[in-house]
């Protein structure tokens, strides 16, 4: 990345105050910095170089151990433009896709608990008033806590909230619901995301992604390709429990009135018994 892209560069000061260690990403949205403050703790400033009251407006409400927790808010002088930032509580840990990406598969019990983790905060986030939407729930905001015993996930990137148009990376497109591919949004959007990346994280790699690879799929755009693909209810490729495979094909089902409509549910059904004989009959009634 050429340095001309961002402001900062390592050991730079911020505002006078925030010492540079280095820069986690950047887009046309924000440019965001690991720094350390005046009293030498780790933290992570992400500067945005677009309107962000939306955005600002929802970390100022979060105070919960499953979403990120916003610190304070500023603003600073760069080449004569000012733009405001946020900073943001560190979370020593790595993304589910960096881990992913270096083949570290979490362990069936590991998946269930990140799973089930992302669900607790979104019932949290559901639970707010006005509720929060948060429209991004991907593996790279989906933060493992190593301070925590149990790899605690942190959902982080609360930059969709409420936006209007939402764009998405074609690899980013396998985890959304069909009915974001055409700009619609439903309560179960969410959820079904969650329930891509439980996929993900017991497959090692992302749903319908190896549907995608048939020749008839490749011959047509990529994304009418997926959305046709998304029309069906999800395969699985490694043996799972009934329950399991249940509560993923419910909350990723292709009709969002068929799916989940409430986080709560779903961890209802992640706290009852896998072996009950009743997922087997659930699930050969989905269609």
């Amino acid at each position: 990345m050429r340095s001309a892209n961002y402001f900062f560069k390592e050991d730079e000061l911020i505002d006078q105050q925030y010492k540079v260690k280095s820069l986690i990403s950047i887009n046309d949205y924000a440019q965001t910095y690991r720094v350390r403050n005046p009293a030498f703790e780790a933290k992570v400033l992400k500067l945005f170089l677009k309107e962000a009251n939306t955005e600002l407006s929802v970390l100022e409400r979060l105070d919960s151990p499953h979403v990120v927790k916003l610190d304070s808010v500023g603003q600073v002088r760069v080449n004569g433009s000012d733009y405001p930032y946020a900073i943001l509580d560190y979370v020593n840990g790595d993304s589910l896709f960096e881990r992913t990406e270096r083949q570290e598969m979490l362990s069936f019990i590991g998946a269930y608990n990140v799973f089930l983790g992302i669900i607790n905060a979104l019932i949290y986030l559901r639970r707010l008033h006005p509720a929060v939407d948060h429209y991004r729930i991907l593996p790279k905001n989906i933060i493992l806590n190593l301070a925590s015993n149990a790899f605690l996930p942190v959902l982080a990137n609360f930059s969709s909230s409420g936006a209007k148009d939402i764009d998405y990376t074609p690899d980013e497109m396998f985890f959304i619901a069909p009915e974001m591919l055409h700009k619609q949004r439903h309560e179960s959007t969410d959820l079904y995301s969650a329930a891509a990346i439980y996929y993900y994280l017991l497959h090692g790699h992302a749903p319908f992604s190896k549907e995608m690879n048939a020749p008839a799929m490749q011959a047509i755009p990529f994304e009418e390709a997926l959305f046709r693909q998304k029309q069906s209810l999800v395969d699985f490729h490694v043996d799972l429990y009934d329950s399991t495979r249940y509560i993923i094909r419910k909350a990723m089902h292709p009709d969002p009135t068929a799916r989940y409509q409430d986080p709560a549910e779903i961890r209802r059904d992640l706290y009852k018994d896998p072996h009950d004989p009743c997922f087997s009959e659930y699930l050969a009634a989905l269609k």
